[in-house]
């Protein structure tokens, strides 16, 4: 065989080779966002475009009303005819995403979960990463080849113009094969701006206040259901200030021939440490102090209150009091969030509930306070 003859098989052979090889841009990714116009997914759809359109993709943009599941995200797929769908998934503390992909035959599927990622100024970009990842194992397991992208350029080589080169003499030495030219890095896109941080929060419910008492005779006060209130102040992702108020906490006692009524009121301020478990469930833990108010009324013969280390007979008791406790946060969307609590009080000092020169009654060290609250990120 001639040299001639070599050199047109093998530009021949390299053409049907890469006419073959599917071309990676003409991947479709359906990126799939709310119904609704959110300006804080926003960041994460812009990012998220950028990655897989440098990384040689073709995106297109779908709002469903529906929540992201893989029967929602092949239904789209198959509706824009693309090869894979990706769904963003935005809580009050972190973003996920579900990833679904077929095969170029649409006789294998796989779905993929992108792990939650802490929301901060960084976030969308560390999610971006992350989506386009999953995405890109997921194709090569379903067999697709290795991604190019869109702007890398090979030199592809022409069956006639091969045939149209001068014969080399038998004893000449091949030419030097050209250099391949250098693949340009893919475009840098500038950061988008995050979206406006919700960092306050204010939540309402209801709390239960118990205490034991210090034993000899005299019991501790019985339970009692008081409203709460609390405002939050949130200075990074796991760390927040949080102001919570419980009061009137009102029940009866029993104090002989008349029955009176006591009240209770604390006011709580400290810090919160917060722990993502899952996409939407949160464990906290908190500490710090507060104030503590017991009062007492009746009629006939009203009961007093009295502290064993002060004189005299009160109907109204203050006392500093210190706290700690914990709690777990479940995810209602972007912007709700349902919280248990439970924290031990320790007032400073106990008081009692004196009728005709006799404890009845005295207040609790510690007391256990369980709320329950709605909260709502501003």
């Amino acid at each position: 065989m001639s040299l001639r003859r070599l050199a047109v098989l093998l530009s021949a052979l390299g053409l049907a080779i890469l006419m073959a090889r599917p071309a990676w841009a003409e991947l479709v990714v359906v990126l799939v966002l709310p119904a609704e116009s959110r300006e804080d997914y926003e960041p994460f759809a812009t990012r998220l475009r950028s990655e897989l359109v440098a990384a040689g993709f073709g995106v297109r943009t779908v709002r469903a009303s529906e929540p992201p599941s893989a029967s929602l995200l092949e239904q789209v797929a198959e509706r824009e005819r693309g090869a894979a769908a990706v769904a963003v998934t935005l809580s009050p503390t972190a973003v996920s995403g579900l990833v679904w992909m077929r095969d170029a035959k649409a006789e294998r599927s796989l779905e993929r979960l992108v792990p939650p990622e802490a929301l901060s100024g960084d976030s969308p970009a560390v999610f971006a990463i992350r989506a386009t990842d999953v995405l890109h194992g997921g194709l090569l397991e379903l067999g697709y080849p290795r991604p190019r992208p869109p702007d890398a350029t090979e030199p592809m080589p022409s069956a006639s113009a091969s045939s149209s080169a001068p014969a080399l003499a038998p004893s000449a030495a091949p030419p030097p094969p050209e250099p391949k030219p250098v693949r340009p890095a893919p475009p840098v896109t500038a950061r988008p701006k995050p979206a406006p941080e919700r960092t306050w929060g204010v939540g309402a419910g209801t709390s239960l206040l118990w205490g034991p008492g210090p034993g000899g005779g005299v019991s501790g006060l019985p339970w009692a259901v008081a409203p709460s209130l609390a405002v939050e102040k949130r200075w990074s992702d796991g760390l927040a200030i949080d102001l919570r108020v419980v009061a009137p906490a009102v029940r009866s006692l029993d104090t002989g021939p008349d029955r009176s009524t006591i009240d209770q009121e604390l006011g709580l301020l400290g810090g919160a440490w917060r722990v993502p478990l899952a996409t939407a469930v949160t464990l906290s833990l908190d500490a710090g102090g507060g104030v503590y108010r017991l009062g007492v009324r009746g009629k006939g013969r009203p009961p007093t209150l009295t502290d064993t280390g002060r004189r005299g007979q009160y109907n109204a008791e203050w006392s500093a009091c210190l706290f700690g406790g914990a709690g777990l946060a479940l995810g209602l969307g972007e912007r709700f969030s349902l919280r248990l609590n439970a924290d031990a009080v320790v007032p400073t000092r106990r008081v009692e509930v004196v009728f005709v020169d006799q404890a009845v009654a005295s207040s609790g060290s510690p007391i256990l306070a369980v709320g329950l609250r709605l909260y709502a990120s501003l």
